[in-house]
């Protein structure tokens, strides 16, 4: 049997999935990644790729490509970051649940970091040691208060 608790947890989680679905936020069974596009979206004023399916890219802003990934996981130590040669810019969310998150933010619920294709190190994953070594460009509330830091 289901805890009961769980089962009301359950439908909530449904229920919003399907609302966000109907105004377009979740788009694909990626529900973090729908989100953490739908936010570069409003934030960057981003196109979202409409197919979902763009090689090496999600969003484009005035001809610049981007790759939008996001981290919420407690056990990874790294982020695959795609080809940043089909990309101008990867947007990096990373929400205080995951691994990646720096500690001195403990006060917001998600960093955004905006890395330049040409900044990023050889490779297809980006590490924590990296990451805590730049500063976000915008930091995310508990309540989704958007501040830029830059």
């Amino acid at each position: 049997m289901i805890n009961p608790e769980i089962k009301i947890q359950l439908i909530s989680f449904f229920d919003s999935t399907k609302k966000l679905k109907e105004n377009q936020i979740i788009r694909s069974s990626n529900f973090s990644g729908d989100i953490a596009e739908y936010l570069c979206q409003e934030i960057y004023g981003l196109t979202l790729c409409e197919n979902q399916r763009e090689i090496g890219y999600d969003a484009v802003k005035d001809g610049i490509k981007y790759q939008i990934k996001i981290n919420n996981s407690s056990q990874k130590t790294n982020q695959g970051i795609g080809n940043p040669s089909e990309y101008n810019y990867l947007l990096l969310l990373i929400t205080s649940e995951s691994k990646l998150f720096n500690p001195k933010y403990d006060n917001y619920f998600i960093t955004i970091y905006k890395i330049e294709n040409k900044d990023l190190l050889i490779g297809d994953n980006i590490a924590k040691s990296y990451l805590f070594n730049l500063k976000p460009e915008y930091l995310i509330t508990q309540d989704f208060q958007v501040l830029n830091i830059n």
